[in-house]
C-alpha cells in the first residue's frame, strides 16, 4: 500500500493547511513541466519525520499523517526545499527553462527584482520570467 498515494491524489487537500496547499500548487504551476510532486512528498514525510519514527502500524503512520501534516507551515517547506534540494531543483528548472533563475524556494535574505525592467523588456519571455523570479523569491506570500 502506498502512504503517499491518497494525499497525492488529493493534491494535499485535507492533509496541509490551505496556504501551505495553496503555496505547493503555486510552486507545481510556476515549474510547470518539472514534476515537483516528488520533493513534497519527500517534504511531508522529512518534516514530519518524528513523529513518523514513533509510529508502530501502517494505520499509526496514515493517521499521523493525516493528523499532524495539516499543522505544517509554509516556511518549513521553503526552509527545506531551499536546504535540501535546490542544487537538484535548480538544475531541473534550469534544463527545462534553459536559463538560469531562482529555483522554486523562498529566499530569506534575496531582494526584490528590478521592476523597471519587467517593462523595459519587449520580449514576452522576459517578462514571465521576471514574474517567475519575483514569485519564486517568495515575495507576496507570507506564512
Amino acid at each position: 500500500r502506498n502512504l503517499l498515494h491518497p494525499p497525492v491524489r488529493r493534491l494535499f487537500v485535507g492533509y496541509l493547511s490551505i496556504e501551505v496547499v495553496g503555496y505547493v500548487w503555486d510552486q507545481c504551476m510556476i515549474a510547470s513541466g518539472v514534476d515537483l510532486l516528488p520533493w513534497f512528498c519527500a517534504g511531508l514525510l522529512l518534516l514530519n519525520r518524528s513523529g513518523l519514527l514513533q509510529c508502530q502500524t501502517v494505520s499509526a503512520v496514515e493517521h499521523w499523517l493525516v493528523n499532524h501534516s495539516s499543522k505544517l507551515k509554509i516556511r518549513q517547506f521553503q526552509n527545506l526545499m531551499d536546504g535540501r534540494f535546490r542544487k537538484e531543483l535548480q538544475e531541473k528548472l534550469d534544463k527545462k527553462f534553459s536559463k538560469s533563475f531562482e529555483p522554486v524556494v523562498d529566499s530569506l535574505t534575496g531582494p526584490l527584482p528590478p521592476w523597471e525592467e519587467w517593462f523595459t523588456k519587449r520580449s514576452k519571455r522576459n517578462l514571465v520570467v521576471g514574474a517567475i523570479r519575483f514569485i519564486a523569491s517568495g515575495h507576496g506570500f507570507s506564512d
